[in-house]
């Protein structure tokens, strides 16, 4: 189904693109179809395509494949896409029966029921009915804490948290730090009310992170990564081989190897970070080796993903046995005086 009749009723500067790309596409590929046909063709590449994304899941362009895209939506789905390269693959959250239909999430599903159901109208023009979506806003994903909630002002908040959450991904790291700022502050507001992992929460969590990074801030990212890795991703995705939870948790082991080489030299994070006296070494080895002991369910054992998880775990190992390999032997002794260590950076950076 191509929705070109959606697509115009539509109307905007969505459908004026739509119409842009494909008299470009007439043009330049010489065809003698028509314009009309052209367009259905077009409209029903656009409705049927996946976003191509590396194995981390920074968007790299559009990926169109006849079978994977026949794979209905679910905001409860059993599998996720996964691209290594040009290969496309779905990882399955959960054991399956046997001719059991596979379902994949066409948007972030952890998204409030009526945003989920207002996306999904917008971009694919259908009215979601999948199991979770039959209970309404009665989930988790749409609760608030407290007694005598005001919902309408938390709607508000809500819509306008969103909002400025889309409007920081299109510009410069400057401004949107700004805008992510005003968006937290709006949260922030209901804080008492507003649990940290319900949405745009977690989304601005993150989008905040990769805004920190850019701009050199690796104590306040790192802590902003702990809350996720504490308090929102075993929420969000239980799994622990969720892919998304696995570069989750890959990113942060990287950035917790990049500030153990910087804890000594840099200002800023001896400032911050240098009172919590962290053992960078058992901290790195235990995040790497539970990313390792994911990425084959997450990626495949094969995937490029994999390959340089497992080298760069096999590095640490090298790295840390220098000394003899008492130091790996003992990491569960030590492992939850860092936990504590690190749920304190966390909550005191972001607070």
């Amino acid at each position: 189904m191509s929705h070109m009749e959606d697509f115009g009723r539509q109307g905007g500067d969505r459908w004026e693109g739509i119409r842009m790309m494909s008299k470009g596409a007439e043009i330049y590929s010489g065809t003698a179809l028509g314009s009309i046909l052209v367009l259905e063709l077009y409209c029903r590449v656009l409705i049927n395509s996946l976003t191509l994304v590396t194995p981390v899941f920074d968007p790299v362009g559009v990926s169109f494949d006849p079978l994977a895209a026949s794979a209905n939506h679910s905001c409860d789905p059993n599998a996720v896409v996964v691209f290594d390269g040009p290969r496309l693959s779905f990882r399955t959250l959960r054991e399956m029966a046997r001719d059991e239909e596979v379902t994949i999430s066409y948007i972030d599903c952890t998204y409030p029921y009526r945003r989920r159901q207002a996306e999904l109208k917008d971009r694919y023009f259908f009215t979601c009915t999948c199991s979770k979506c039959q209970n309404g806003q009665s989930l988790r994903e749409d609760r608030f804490v407290g007694d005598a909630l005001d919902f309408a002002e938390l709607g508000t908040a809500e819509s306008e948290a969103f909002t400025l959450l889309e409007n920081a991904k299109s510009v410069g790291p400057d401004l949107a730090s700004k805008i992510l700022q005003q968006a937290v502050q709006v949260i922030l507001n209901h804080q008492a009310v507003w649990p940290r992992d319900r949405q745009p929460w977690p989304s601005l969590r993150q989008q905040l992170t990769i805004n920190l990074l850019s701009k050199g801030d690796w104590a306040s990212a790192l802590a902003h990564m702990l809350q996720t890795y504490f308090y929102i991703d075993p929420i969000l995705f239980p799994e622990p081989f969720h892919p998304v939870r696995v570069v989750h948790n890959w990113t942060l082991a990287r950035v917790v190897l990049y500030v153990s080489s910087i804890s000594a030299s840099d200002p800023r994070v001896m400032n911050q970070l240098s009172e919590f006296e962290l053992d960078y070494g058992t901290i790195i080895w235990a995040l790497m080796t539970e990313v390792e002991s994911n990425i084959d369910a997450s990626h495949g054992r094969k995937s490029a993903l994999a390959l340089t998880i497992r080298r760069k775990v096999e590095e640490v190992r090298v790295d840390m046995t220098r000394q003899g390999t008492g130091k790996l032997a003992t990491v569960k002794d030590r492992l939850d005086k860092e936990w504590a260590k690190l749920r304190a950076v966390s909550n005191k950076l972001v607070d």
